[in-house]
């Protein structure tokens, strides 16, 4: 069970390094194109994989970075740490996740009574196809 468990955390972090690559990777090809800079794509993997790297060396350190901010009637860039911004966002997504989760599970299971309730085999199976797609 332990070597089940460890073989699934190790491919998760495998998964997350590889979408950190990735991200890093296609972001500064990005910028290059728009700035309008040509750059070997040699040189742009070798920058991807160094912000990788500094990336979780930051996170396993617990820094998780920092943000710039548009403050004051000049909209002045100021670096902010990212993990004051969390603290806030971080209740306000556990509030919009339970609102989800009830009224999805209020919608889904009425939704759900009203098929198994349905005689017409068509009418509920058209109930199912919308609790599943969500309307």
């Amino acid at each position: 069970m332990l070597r089940f468990v460890l073989r699934r955390v190790l491919l998760a972090l495998a998964v997350l390094l590889l979408i950190s690559y990735v991200s890093f990777f296609t972001q500064d090809l990005a910028i290059q194109a728009r700035l309008g800079q040509a750059m070997p794509p040699g040189q742009v993997a070798k920058q991807a994989l160094h912000d990788t790297f500094q990336l979780w060396r930051d996170l396993a350190h617990g820094k998780l970075g920092t943000y710039d901010a548009r403050m004051g009637h000049w909209r002045v860039r100021t670096p902010r740490p990212l993990d004051a911004l969390l603290g806030t966002l971080l209740w306000n997504s556990i509030g919009l996740l339970l609102l989800a989760m009830v009224l999805g599970g209020l919608v889904g299971g009425l939704l759900g009574a009203l098929a198994a309730a349905a005689r017409r085999r068509s009418f509920s199976l058209g109930l199912l196809l919308l609790s599943i797609v969500g309307i």
